[in-house]
């Protein structure tokens, strides 16, 4: 009996299309998931070390201005003391030229970066450098870190990252 297919052949067969169609399915329904949470994890870690090297880090060279610096760092030879010097001259930099500041602090023009710099007493907001157009679409990570003026007074620093 050559050519004669059995009804339950064609049925396992069914059922196992149907079950690989399934799996493939959700496989590639999850994949999308997976790889923004990956997006947010290396976001997240990416502006946590760009706060540590603004807070910890006196850049380079350790007295900069806006016009010798190589790297940006807030930093005095003391660790979490800020300097306001360096400060104004963040704010300034950014204000002139946000592009140099973002290609400073994170080494990679695809990222936008907002740094804020807020006096914790008065609430006086020292920085605000951000790109002229905000966005809303791609995943963010922002860390909050706090330090110390030269006066002795608190700040704290935000930098987010998309």
């Amino acid at each position: 009996m050559k050519g004669v297919v059995n009804i339950e052949f064609i049925i396992s067969v069914l059922v196992f299309l149907g079950t690989v169609f399934f799996l493939i399915i959700s496989v590639a329904n999850n994949v999308p998931q997976f790889h923004e949470g990956s997006l947010v994890s290396s976001l997240r870690s990416r502006s946590f070390s760009m706060s540590e090297a603004l807070l910890l880090d006196e850049g380079a060279p350790k007295n900069w201005n806006s016009g010798n610096v190589k790297r940006i760092g807030l930093s005095t030879p003391e660790k979490y003391v800020i300097s306001m010097q360096k400060i104004n001259a963040l704010k300034g930099m950014c204000s002139d030229n946000y592009n140099n500041v973002r290609d400073l602090v994170t080494g990679d023009p695809n990222f936008a970066v907002v740094i804020n710099i807020t006096n914790v007493e008065t609430n006086e907001v020292y920085v605000y450098c951000a790109p002229p157009v905000a966005t809303l679409v791609l995943p963010q990570s922002l860390v909050k870190r706090y330090g110390v003026l030269e006066s002795k007074e608190r700040v704290s620093i935000e930098v987010g990252v998309a």
